[in-house]
């Protein structure tokens, strides 16, 4: 632990906010914040928050996965766009 005029470990500071240790001294050492892991994302942001907005979970209708595939399609094809879906999305 430190004392409130020393810094924070690289330690210290990654178990407080839930970050590997690793990847914070990469994050430091590169001078950048990593992006995300894992393949590009098809919807954008504010796609995805649309999407979370129709979780219908509130009014005791949780969406099942068939539903929540339906609508990513939706706004996929409604905005004319590439997908990498073979039909429709997947488990993942």
């Amino acid at each position: 632990m430190n004392t409130d005029n020393e810094p924070l470990s690289h330690r210290e500071i990654a178990r407080k906010f839930g970050v590997a240790e690793t990847t914070l001294r990469r994050a430091i050492a590169n001078g950048t914040v990593p992006k995300r892991s894992g393949p590009e994302t098809v919807l954008t942001e504010y796609e995805e928050r649309e999407l979370a907005a129709l979780n219908m979970q509130q009014l005791g209708f949780g969406l099942t996965k068939p539903a929540i595939n339906t609508k990513i399609m939706e706004i996929i094809h409604r905005k004319n766009r590439q997908h990498p879906f073979n039909g429709q999305p997947g488990r993942k």
